[in-house]
């Protein structure tokens, strides 16, 4: 592995400089510190959760979470293979805007059918940070704080209206 874990190094690796495999041991270190400073933190409910992970307990409802070279990026995907129940769940988030816009720290950028990383179509909300980057241990605090920030944020609003969008899916 390069260099990459030293805190002396001076100059920004690039994605580019790394084989596949380190690139994946540098994703799953970031992670994996993230998973873990998260561990103790329990849910709006009380119950623990996996933050890196978090289950929505509706299908195809994802809370995602993503450093790249340049930003870290939190996102709800509505996923639905049906564009009607899509448009459905869609409405119904966006009949709690004043709730998520009071809830979360950044602002919420809405997204209609946007492309996400897998190839597939998804109304996406997201909010995101510039001047982070995976390949720069320096900036993952940064990123580690948006993204508690950001789940957390999440879990209060989700504790709050979750049972609408479990009726939704009967």
């Amino acid at each position: 592995m390069k260099n990459f874990y030293s805190n002396t190094c001076n100059e920004l690796a690039l994605p580019g400089m790394y084989t596949k495999e380190e690139k994946r041991e540098i994703q799953s270190a970031f992670y994996t510190t993230f998973g873990r400073m998260m561990r103790p933190i329990p849910s709006e409910s009380g119950r623990k959760v996996r933050w890196t992970n978090y289950r929505t307990g509706i299908s195809k409802l994802f809370v995602r979470v993503k450093l790249t070279t340049d930003t870290a990026i939190f996102s709800i995907d509505l996923q639905q293979t049906d564009m009607g129940i899509r448009d459905l769940y869609w409405e119904q988030c966006q009949s709690f805007i004043r709730i998520m816009e009071s809830t979360f720290p950044q602002p919420l950028t809405w997204q209609k059918n946007a492309e996400v990383e897998t190839g597939i179509y998804a109304h996406r909300i997201t909010a995101q940070i510039e001047g982070v980057n995976l390949y720069d241990k320096n900036t993952w605090p940064t990123a580690f704080a948006f993204f508690k920030e950001n789940l957390i944020a999440f879990d209060s609003f989700w504790s709050m209206v979750s049972d609408v969008f479990k009726d939704l899916e009967k």
